[in-house]
């Protein structure tokens, strides 16, 4: 399953999921060791879930200042 939501602006992001409301797994969707960044839209894939099974998940945005290699701001999480 791929879960993709709008963001305000550059931003990173990631999703808690589970069978219950305690959810209790953490998906980054990082790819090659990079989080997802972008300005527009975040996309995070939940691999490996059992068929006709509810789940239940949570995204998480934080925000992200991004000015050069070596200034790098994160926000408040969302």
């Amino acid at each position: 399953m791929t879960i993709l939501w709008g963001v305000n602006g550059p931003s990173s992001g990631w999703v808690e999921f589970g069978p219950t409301k305690k959810l209790g797994t953490k998906v980054s969707g990082s790819i090659g060791g990079l989080n997802p960044y972008d300005a527009y839209s975040i996309k995070v894939r939940i691999n490996d879930l059992t068929p006709g099974t509810t789940y239940f998940y949570r995204t998480h945005t934080r925000p992200i200042q991004f000015n050069n290699a070596y200034s790098i701001k994160p926000g408040e999480e969302e």
